[in-house]
């Protein structure tokens, strides 16, 4: 969302780090990569390392309604890699999402895949998951 608080049809998802007694590292950075539209509803898991993933829904970078996308960050907040597309399905909104780490530091992703075209009768309100082994693992 816009850290302004500014009302657009164009919105990206912002992030800052914190220290642990809540003492801002840096200033806030964009976390989208792609730009067009509106990006939001972010959802964030940390690592034990450190490390963190925040995903979100995209506004037509799809091709179609909503997708959910998804990146990587080192403990520093670099960014590793490339944003994930998470959804093989593009048809309708992909949303409500949900991210957390798993014991093997994998990245465990849920999101709900809406679609109310007549074409896609078979796949109205289905959940998905991913599990993701990110760049710095071995």
């Amino acid at each position: 969302t816009n850290p302004d608080g500014a009302q657009s049809r164009d919105a990206d998802v912002f992030a800052r780090r914190f220290s642990s007694l809540g003492v801002p590292l840096e200033n806030e950075w964009r976390v989208n990569i792609v730009a067009l539209d509106k990006q939001g509803f972010p959802a964030v898991a940390i690592n034990d390392n450190g490390s963190f993933l925040i995903a979100w829904e995209s506004d037509w970078q799809d091709g179609d309604r909503s997708g959910v996308y998804a990146q990587y960050f080192t403990v520093d907040g670099e960014r590793v890699g490339e944003e994930i597309a998470l959804s093989e399905v593009t048809n309708g909104w992909q949303e409500e999402l949900s991210v957390a780490f798993n014991n093997a530091g994998q990245a465990l992703i849920t999101w709900m895949s809406f679609d109310d075209t007549n074409d896609d009768a078979g796949r109205f309100n289905d959940i998905y998951a991913r599990r993701i082994k990110l760049l710095d693992q071995e």
